[in-house]
């Protein structure tokens, strides 16, 4: 009895923080010489556990399990700081937290991809993601979380990363900065939303990845990462709106891989020491509304067999090479679009293969040609508008380059309105060029041969269609008049096809 006695009254005075404690609704941390887990354990179900000003080490992972508010104290998150290890400061498992006005930091660490990216298998590949997300800083793999106010950066990993299936956190004025892989990565069919967020400073801002990943990310700005602003891969989705891509090393937004499609609207991606926006590698994706200027290559820019987006009501302007870029065989549709100001063309469409759809787009006042089709590419022009440019309105040339160019206007350019050379064809139908400084159509060159349609060749301060070196091509039902030099000029080696104009010679 005595021996039993003696061990009650050791138990009622051991150290209060080895004691199991009932929980309280209300905590406050650091306190009692607990630690960050402890201080979690004795937070009751549904209570808060709020963390006082300073910096706070936090040596293990706070894995949380419960419904539980996490909260700094004040509303300046710098102020508030839990500093981690390699591994994650908090892994969200169940539950739902709600986590305020913290920054959560750590050294993370990250495992990189080959550099022959195919020989890395699916499993390896798995490993290597799984690897990483249990290095950033937060991990969440709940269904239903939110985070407000909040700083993540990993020195060397990922500030942010979601991915379980079906996982939607919410996250509302947060940011993550500096991190030496992305900021934020969503992944393997997670989704959440993102609003007012920030991400810069990373090697990427924001990662969306694999099939069935689809988040909300609106009002968000990426600028001054070392890669893209925003990266959507894998045969991701995901829904941008009223977004900002700056200042980044490469891309504003970058969207690669075949089965990717997002839907990208009201955004701005502008100054990007590359493209504004890029779809590559058989991606998709519907841009609307979106603008693309400033940046050091194109404003949008489409590549690669398979791509496929739609882009409608954008404006790409004021770029230092090309407004729209189409190339290596990639297709895309292209409506009610603005090009200008461009230092090259406000739309070059270029290689065998490419095949984009252009209607109601206007291109005007770029410092070379509205519309370049070269190098054996083809597209569907229709209704559009090339006036004002510095060379040509549109320019077609290269053997086997073949547009079909349908009621467009080429009016007031510095150059020609129409103009096919080097063995390219095409077919002009219903089209204007007028009040341009040289002809309204040139063609030019051995083997080129265009069909030229119905057409109107008005008030050109040269001749109103023009032969010359060897061209060729077909000439029906098209009216010239008002030209400064005459309706035609054909050299003596040309041997056009003419039938039904007025005048036909």
């Amino acid at each position: 009895m005595k021996k039993m006695l003696s061990r009650l009254i050791a138990l009622c005075f051991c150290p209060y923080k080895k004691r199991v404690s009932a929980t309280e609704m209300e905590i406050t941390w650091p306190a009692d010489g607990l630690t960050l887990q402890e201080a979690y354990d004795k937070t009751a179900e549904d209570g808060t556990l709020t963390i006082l000003q300073g910096v706070h080490d936090v040596p293990e992972t706070l894995v949380i399990r419960k419904n539980i508010t996490i909260t700094g104290e004040g509303t300046d998150r710098n102020e508030v700081v839990l500093k981690g290890g390699v591994e994650n400061v908090f892994r969200v498992e169940t539950g739902f937290a709600e986590i305020k006005n913290l920054t959560i930091k750590n050294e993370g660490d990250l495992r990189k991809p080959p550099e022959d990216a195919e020989s890395e298998g699916e499993s390896e590949r798995k490993e290597r993601f799984a690897f990483n997300a249990l290095h950033s800083a937060v991990l969440v793999r709940s269904p239903l979380c939110g985070f407000e106010n909040c700083l993540f950066t990993s020195e060397t990993g990922i500030g942010f990363v979601v991915d379980q299936k079906d996982s939607a956190p919410i996250l509302t004025d947060c940011a993550a900065k500096n991190c030496g892989a992305a900021g934020f990565r969503i992944s393997n069919g997670a989704c959440g939303k993102f609003t007012d967020c920030e991400s810069s400073g990373n090697a990427f801002g924001i990662v969306v990845s694999n099939s069935g990943t689809n988040p909300t990310v609106e009002k968000c700005r990426s600028t001054n990462n070392q890669k893209a602003g925003i990266g959507v891969n894998s045969g991701a989705s995901g829904t941008f709106t009223d977004c900002e891509t700056s200042g980044n090393a490469l891309v504003g937004i970058m969207v690669q891989d075949s089965g990717a499609n997002p839907t990208v609207e009201n955004c701005r991606s502008t100054n990007n020491q590359q493209a504004g926006i890029a779809i590559i590698q058989g991606a998709s994706g519907t841009f609307t509304d979106c603008e693309a200027s400033g940046n050091a290559w194109s404003g949008i820019l489409v590549r690669d067999s398979g791509t496929n987006p739609t882009v409608e009501k954008c404006r790409s302007t004021n770029n230092q090479q090309v407004g729209i870029g189409v190339g290596d065989g990639a297709s895309g549709t292209f409506t009610d679009c603005e090009a200008s100001g461009n230092a090259l063309s406000g739309i070059a469409v270029r290689d065998s293969g490419t095949n984009p759809t252009v209607e109601k787009c206007r291109f005007t006042n770029n410092q070379q040609t509205g519309i370049v089709v070269y190098d054996g590419a083809s597209g569907t022009f229709t209704d559009c508008d090339a006036s004002g440019n510095a060379l040509s309105g549109i320019e077609v040339c290269d053997s086997g380059t073949n547009p079909t160019v349908e009621k467009c206007r080429f009016t007031d350019n510095q150059g020609a309105g129409i103009y096919v050379c080097d063995g390219a064809s095409g077919t002009f139908t219903d089209c204007e060029a007028s009040g341009n400084a040289m002809s309204g159509i040139i063609v030019r060159d051995s083997d080129t041969n265009p069909t030229v349609e119905k057409c109107r060749f008005a008030d050109n301060q040269r001749v109103g269609i023009s032969l010359l070196l060897s061209a060729s091509g077909t000439f029906r039902n098209n009216t010239l008049s008002g030209n400064a030099d005459g309706d035609w000029y054909v050299g003596s080696d040309c041997s056009p096809v003419r039938v039904g104009n007025t005048p036909n010679e």
